[in-house]
This record gives structure tokens, sequence and C-alpha cells, in this order.
């Protein structure tokens, strides 16, 4: 067994005018650290007397936080040892000791440009709920997700919404009784029961592919992020479906894949597709970062835009319009994507029936110059 940490105590915080029980918020503040590593499984906790001592409380309050704790399986206490830390598992149920807090957890990849207006329709509606957003950032790790939603369902958060996590649905790690509501935002492969606002990124790559179609192109390259990524295959296969209905080719050597959004990524990507000996005259990328690494590649190799390769993005990123020549790029109602979603978080949170548990937003073609549509010599 290990001895109780030095400092413990620093930890802890009674605010004698919370409405919470004094148990409770010793015990909700015990399993927080239990939640963030910082008690560590066969950690052993303080005796009951140095912490009602250290604390300033009773010590029937302990014991009775202790006892809470004993049967939620966070510690488990042995005659003659004390109170030890058992292993935490994740599927357990974090306790709920308070009753509605007005916040609402945020779960994002990143604060990009992409999710900047995706967080501001989210804030908007908060506002008008009176409720206060607690976002954090996972960098697309599945685990460090995971443990972020933990955290937040052990702040006692009214709601989750969790935007652009494919295969991230707590419905598969929890009992629903165990989780507050939840939305799923841009995660195409949400169950039928599970409530999500989606986009429909197979009409983003049909259109972007048709309209270079239009534009007389034949070969046209595409590159993308893993396809076995959900809120990607869709668009593919709408590049796909755009070509065939043309009476085109399908060419694999016109894809190329790439492992995240990064504009030297595009780069790469470009670079590899004008190695070859098959060059596309236009090339689509399904993010707009990775146009702008596309165009990059192109202007520093004496490639003109869009005569000698037409380029379309996907998002329209507010630096689409500000990079020379302005980027084509198909648009995401980005803010509405974050109204949505509160709108029917609401809902849930107030158990109010929602009709509809799948919402799938249209995109749009913005064009540009680097099409060709809009150019001017």
């Amino acid at each position: 067994m290990v001895s109780p940490m030095k400092n413990i105590f620093s930890h802890f915080y009674i605010d004698p005018e919370n409405p919470l029980p004094i148990y409770s918020q010793l015990g909700k503040q015990i399993s927080w650290l239990i939640i963030n590593g910082v008690l560590k499984e066969g950690d052993s906790l303080p005796s009951i007397r140095s912490f009602a001592t250290n604390l300033n409380i009773h010590m029937h309050t302990v014991r009775l936080a202790y006892q809470r704790l004993e049967e939620d399986d966070w510690i488990k206490t042995y005659q003659g040892v004390g109170s030890i830390v058992l292993p935490f598992d994740p599927g357990k149920k974090i306790p709920k000791y308070s009753n509605p807090t007005n916040t609402i957890g945020i779960v994002l990849p990143d604060f990009s440009e992409f999710y900047a207006p995706v967080l501001k329709g989210l804030e908007v509606g908060a506002n008008q709920l009176h409720a206060l957003l607690l976002t954090t950032q996972t960098y697309d790790d599945f685990d460090l997700t995971l443990k972020k939603v933990i955290q937040l369902i052990a702040k006692d958060v009214d709601g989750l919404i969790i935007v652009s996590s494919p295969n991230l649905f707590l419905e598969r790690f929890f009992a629903p009784e165990k989780i507050p509501p939840v939305v799923y935002v841009d995660s195409p492969d949400v169950g039928d029961e599970l409530n999500a606002i989606l986009l429909d990124s197979y009409q983003a790559g049909y259109q972007a592919t048709e309209h270079l179609i239009k534009h007389g192109h034949q070969d046209i390259g595409i590159v993308s992020c893993l396809l076995e990524w959900p809120n990607v295959e869709p668009c593919y296969r709408g590049y796909k479906d755009a070509i065939r209905n043309a009476g085109l080719p399908i060419m694999e050597d016109h894809l190329r894949i790439v492992p995240g959004f990064e504009v030297n990524l595009g780069y790469q990507a470009a670079q590899s597709f004008f190695q070859g000996k098959k060059r596309p005259t236009a090339i689509f990328a399904i993010a707009d970062i990775l146009a702008i690494g596309v165009m990059q590649f192109l202007k520093q190799h004496g490639k003109k835009i869009p005569q000698d390769c037409a380029v379309i993005g996907y998002n329209d990123i507010p630096s689409a319009a500000l990079i020379e020549p302005a980027l084509t790029t198909v648009s995401v109602p980005k803010y509405e994507l974050g109204q949505k979603a509160i709108s029917v978080l609401a809902q849930l949170i107030q158990k109010e029936e929602v009709l509809q548990k799948k919402v799938i937003l249209k995109t749009q073609l913005v064009l540009r110059e680097s099409c060709g549509c809009l150019y001017t010599t």
C-alpha cells in the first residue's frame, strides 16, 4: 500500500456557502482526483480523523463521504489498514451529487479556423440558455477524448456536445443512466438511436467534382485524409460518383491520402501528383487547409492557377478568400452546426421529445478564382 500523499489537503476546498452537502463536496473532490490520476490505484487516503482535522469538518462528515465513495467502488476500506483507492474503471458510475449546474461540456478536436464558427454558434445558443460552456480540445486522440469526457461528466455538466470524434459514442462505454444528454456533431457513423447534427459530405464531394467537370476537366485529382474516417469516406464517394456519372473512368492514381489536416501535407500531395506521368488538370482537396498547400506547391513550381491546374477546397475557412488566387470551396454551415447542436441538447436536458434525431445540413459551392469561374488576367 502507498502512504498518503504529502500536501494532499491542498487539493481540497470546502465551501460553507455551497448548497451541496459537505460530505458530497468532499466525495466529489476525491473522485475528481482519482479520475485525473492524482490519486492512483493502491494509494492510501488520509484517516478520517486526519481529514476532519485538516479541513476543519466533523469526522462523521468524512466518514459519510468515504461510505458513499465505497458504495460507488472508488475506494475500499480495510480494517487496520485504512481506505485504499481502487482501480479506476471509466465505465463505472460517475457520482452526481448536485442539482443542474447550467454548464455544458464541449469536446472539440482543436480550435482551428474550421471550428471557430462552430464554437461561436455554441456560445450564442448557450447564452440564450444562460448556460456556461466548458470547452476542451483533444487533438483527435481517442484516449484523450474519452478522458476529457469523463472529466466533464465528473464536473456535473448538464449535457455534452462532442464534435468530430468518430467512433466515440458514450453509449458504447456507459449505461444511459450514467451519462448526461449527448449530441454528436459531424460524426456520420453515429447510430440511428443517437442525436446528431451532420454535414452532407457526399453532396460536398459531388458538387466540387461536378463543377470541375463542367469546366472541362477529365483528370481530376483528390487529396483526402484517411478514407476509413466516417466524415471523409462520403466525400470521396461523392467525388467518385460525379466522375462515374460523367462517363469518366475512376483513376486510382488520382487519389492521394494524407494523415491529417496541415498545409504541408497538401503541398506534399501536390508534389506527388506532379512527379507522376499522368498529371491532373484539377485537384479537389477535402479541406481548405490542404487546398492551400496544393496551391503553394503549384505557385512555387511555376504552375498557373487555374490555367495549368484548377483547385477546389472544402470547408470555406476565412483564409480561403484571402489567398491569391481566392480559393473556390464548398462551404459548410459551421455556425448553424453549433446552434442546432445547442438547440437539440436543450430539448434533451429539459426532457422534451426530439422528433428528428439526425439533422443533416447541406453544403454550398462558393465560386472564386481558383476553379476558373471568377478568374481575371
